[in-house]
C-alpha cells in the first residue's frame, strides 16, 4: 500500500470528522451510523440518502431479452494494493466474478458488463480473478474506463445492476450511490445487505439483499435471480422506478425541520 497516499486520507477524513464537522450546528449524514455518530457529539442531524429528481424513464425492450445481464461500475482496488488482498477492495469484484463462474459452470447464461477497468488492471492486483474471468470470457465484457452516459446507457438496458462488499465501517457508515443510481434507473439490484441499505432496498421488491459471508448463500440468490421470469424482472423494474426513496421531493419536509432545529 502507499504509505503517502494512507497519511493524506487519514488527514482529509480526521479534518473533515473531528474539526470542521465539529464546528457545524447539523450536520447531514448518508447514514444512521454517521448520525448516531454526531449526535453523541451534540449536535442536530438529518440522514439523506444520495437524491435524484424524479424522471420518467423507459423500460427498453432489450431489458426483456431472454440472456439475464448484469452490470458492475466503479474502482474497487488501488493500483499499489497488495496482490490478492481481497481485504484492500472497496467491491468485492472477485467475489462478483467467482459467483458467475460457478453460475456458468452450472449451465446458466447470462451477460456480464464491468464498467470502470480492465481485465488486465485487475489481473494485476487480483491474480487470482484469472481462473473465474477465463471460464465466463465468452459472457463477460470489460468496457474500461468510459464516459458517464456509456454508465447509464448500459445500467438502464440491464436486468440487475450487482455490488458486493465487506462488513467494514466505511461500508457501514456510507451509501453507495450507485446503488441509488440503478434504482431510480428503474434496475433492481443484487447488493450486500449492509448499513442502511434494508431501509430502502425491499428484499424481492427492489432487488435482493445478499448475506454477509455465506458464500453459498450468495450465489443463491444470484442464482435464483437468474432464473426469474421476464414478467418477474419487468415487475422488479417497475417497483424500483416506483420507488420514492431516492427522490428529492421525498426529503423536502424532513430536511426543512432540520433546518429550523439548528
Amino acid at each position: 500500500k502507499s504509505i503517502f497516499f494512507d497519511t493524506i486520507k487519514f488527514i482529509d477524513d480526521y479534518m473533515q470528522k473531528v474539526w470542521f464537522n465539529a464546528m457545524a450546528d447539523g450536520v447531514i449524514c448518508i447514514s444512521e451510523y454517521l448520525s448516531n455518530y454526531y449526535q453523541n457529539k451534540g449536535k442536530v442531524t438529518v440522514v439523506v440518502p444520495p437524491l435524484n429528481s424524479k424522471e420518467t424513464i423507459d423500460i427498453y425492450e432489450p431489458l426483456l431479452d431472454d440472456i439475464p445481464t448484469f452490470i458492475y461500475a466503479g474502482r474497487p482496488f488501488r493500483n499499489d494494493m497488495k496482490k490478492d488482498d481481497s481485504s484492500s477492495l472497496k467491491d468485492r469484484i472477485d467475489l462478483v466474478l467467482n459467483i458467475f463462474s460457478d453460475l456458468k459452470s452450472k449451465g446458466y447464461k447470462f451477460k456480464l458488463n464491468i464498467l470502470g477497468f480492465s481485465s488486465e488492471e485487475l489481473t494485476q492486483c487480483m491474480p487470482c480473478c484469472s481462473k473465474w474471468i477465463n471460464v465466463i470470457a465468452s459472457d463477460l465484457t470489460f468496457h474500461g474506463h468510459v464516459s458517464n452516459g456509456t454508465v447509464v446507457n448500459l445500467l438502464k438496458n440491464s436486468h440487475f445492476s450487482i455490488l458486493l462488499r465487506d462488513n467494514k465501517r466505511d461500508s457501514i457508515a456510507g451509501f453507495p450511490t450507485k446503488v441509488a443510481e440503478s434504482i431510480y434507473s428503474g434496475i433492481p439490484v443484487l447488493v450486500t445487505d449492509l448499513g442502511d441499505l434494508s431501509k430502502y432496498i425491499e428484499n424481492g421488491v427492489h432487488g435482493y439483499l445478499l448475506p454477509l459471508t455465506d458464500y453459498e448463500a450468495q450465489l443463491n440468490v444470484v442464482e435464483n435471480a437468474i432464473k426469474l421470469s421476464k414478467e418477474d424482472i419487468l415487475k422488479l423494474k417497475v417497483n424500483c422506478l416506483n420507488s420514492e426513496s431516492f427522490n428529492v421531493s421525498s426529503y423536502e419536509d424532513v430536511v426543512s425541520k432540520f433546518i429550523s432545529k439548528i
